[in-house]
């Protein structure tokens, strides 16, 4: 297993942008997103356990990333795991 930590600074509150990464209205618009693709499904279950999936068709092929929620400490910690099969 790798593990990797991400930190940047946003010009939002940390409650915003906690938020946005478990709406999935929100998620969609940035959330494993590339120039030429587009979100066709967004699924966030918010919770300990829970899990998301999103799916980015990209040139008419569809690429998964899924994973579960194994830390939320609003608004300062999502810990996750990913999984993008096409590429694992």
């Amino acid at each position: 297993m790798t593990s990797v930590t991400v930190k940047h600074r946003f010009a939002a509150s940390a409650e915003r942008v906690y938020d946005a990464w478990l709406d999935p209205a929100k998620a969609r618009r940035f959330l494993f997103t590339t120039a030429t693709g587009e979100i066709v499904r967004c699924d966030i279950d918010a919770r300990v356990g829970g899990t998301y999936v999103l799916v980015d068709r990209r040139h008419g092929e569809d690429v998964l990333h899924e994973g579960t929620y194994l830390e939320l400490e609003r608004p300062r910690r999502i810990v996750f795991t990913l999984r993008v099969p096409k590429y694992s």
